[in-house]
């Protein structure tokens, strides 16, 4: 099986890659899944491989830096 996770225009791949991949190369080992990046595409895209409890714990790593999660402060004071 496998997923593919489009990353946002102008995205930097290296942010996923890390230092001579060890940034990739942590997140499979962690999740157990394969994962690629296609940088040659514009938006950039990833692919994960393997069965659904890798990709569902390699989908979260990559998201997490895809599309880091922004706080929302919000007051209730309805102003």
């Amino acid at each position: 099986m496998s997923s593919v996770i489009e990353c946002p225009p102008g995205f930097r791949v290296a942010a996923l890659i890390g230092p001579k991949g060890s940034q990739i190369k942590s997140m499979q080992e962690e999740s157990g899944a394969k994962i690629s990046i296609d940088s040659e595409s514009d938006p950039a895209k990833v692919t994960i491989s393997g069965d659904d409890e890798q990709i569902a714990a390699a989908r979260r790593l990559v998201l997490a830096i895809v599309r880091p999660p922004t706080k929302v402060i919000e007051s209730g004071r309805g102003h």
